[in-house]
């Protein structure tokens, strides 16, 4: 129903020029709206969340790496995101601390970081050394 009303491309506008709270939660909807990982893709959105995954304060980084984590589902979306610049963005947030730290309330993005790559690694090349 949010889709079809037109919201994708007004989330995506967000992304694009928003205040860094209306990008995290621009990325956050589109994570969980990302039934159809090509449409928010097509829609532009993937270079400015992988911006934001690296750039974005500690709860954009975590609902940016959810929408990569629910894009990583769809198999040709796999290889957009590893030739956007995402895999290098996502090792670099993987740590300790972020990681293996009980849930927070101020963004962690850890959790969202790992099923991300968890996601993209069903890509065989997204394993090779």
């Amino acid at each position: 129903l949010i889709l079809n009303e037109g919201a994708l491309p007004l989330l995506v506008a967000l992304l694009r020029a928003g205040t860094k709270m209306c990008k995290s939660n621009a990325a956050g909807t589109i994570a969980r709206l990302a039934v159809d990982a090509r449409l928010a893709v097509g829609e532009g959105a993937l270079p400015l969340i992988v911006a934001l995954l690296g750039a974005g304060t500690e709860m954009g980084k975590s609902n940016a790496a959810g929408a990569i984590s629910w894009f990583a589902k769809d198999a040709p979306t796999r290889a957009l995101i590893t030739e956007a610049g995402a895999l290098p963005i996502l090792i670099k947030l993987i740590s300790p601390s972020r990681t293996c730290s009980p849930a927070r309330s101020d963004g962690n993005p850890g959790e969202n970081t790992c099923l991300a790559l968890q996601n993209i690694a069903v890509n065989a090349r997204s394993r090779k050394l």
